[in-house]
């Protein structure tokens, strides 16, 4: 069993910030990867693992709203 499964994924927020657990964040970047719009949202999640929060734009942002919905 792979270590990540019992690690969370941080988005940063103006708010705050949202966790997820990493079974949900695999879900949410198969969901994303026919995208095109939504490589930089993959790049931005991939580049930081569990280590730190995820920084996305505020387009960014609105895109990943948009697949969650």
């Amino acid at each position: 069993m792979s270590e990540h499964l019992h690690h969370r994924v941080r988005i940063s927020l103006s708010r705050g910030q949202v966790v997820l657990p990493w079974d949900s964040r695999q879900a949410l970047l198969g969901q994303m990867r026919h995208l095109d719009s939504a490589v930089p949202i993959i790049a931005a999640f991939e580049a930081v693992g569990v280590s730190r929060p995820v920084q996305l734009t505020i387009g960014d942002m609105n895109i990943l709203i948009e697949v969650i919905e």
